[in-house]
């Protein structure tokens, strides 16, 4: 009914769409948290990130706040700059965690290594004295 309506009075007569979802959220209170849950259902879509689901999130409420139609959205100056470098932003961000990664790997590896040598040097320690204990007998 919502859509239905939606489409009809919300283009025509934005006012009284306005008064219709304050009526209809009168006896349907939760409604409209119901319908953002089914949203963030389908922006989940594949296993997408966090950070991917934030930022969808966050424009679909603006285009939201705005109205239904991205048409009514106000595209300034500062949009289309941050919208130009948001690629190259990315990319430095994919590389910085990649770097994050090796680190962290060749910091395991290190360790792991590390680890190794200290048990082989308390072995050779433990060989040395049970050694000597032989050669003093």
């Amino acid at each position: 009914m919502d859509s239905l309506l939606n489409k009809f009075l919300a283009i025509t007569y934005p006012n009284v769409w306005k008064i219709a979802v304050m009526v209809f959220t009168i006896s349907h209170g939760q409604a409209q948290i119901g319908r953002d849950f089914n949203t963030n259902k389908e922006m989940l879509g594949n296993h997408i990130g966090e950070k991917t689901l934030t930022a969808k999130i966050m424009v679909y409420d603006e285009l939201r706040h705005h109205g239904q139609g991205g048409h009514e959205f106000p595209i300034s100056k500062e949009l289309r700059k941050s919208c130009r470098g948001a690629k190259m932003k990315y990319f430095a961000y994919l590389d910085e965690a990649k770097k994050v990664e090796l680190a962290a790997t060749t910091s395991r590896k290190r360790k792991l290594i590390q680890d190794e040598l200290n048990e082989v040097k308390r072995r050779k320690k433990e060989v040395g004295g049970v050694l000597d204990e032989v050669n003093a007998n």
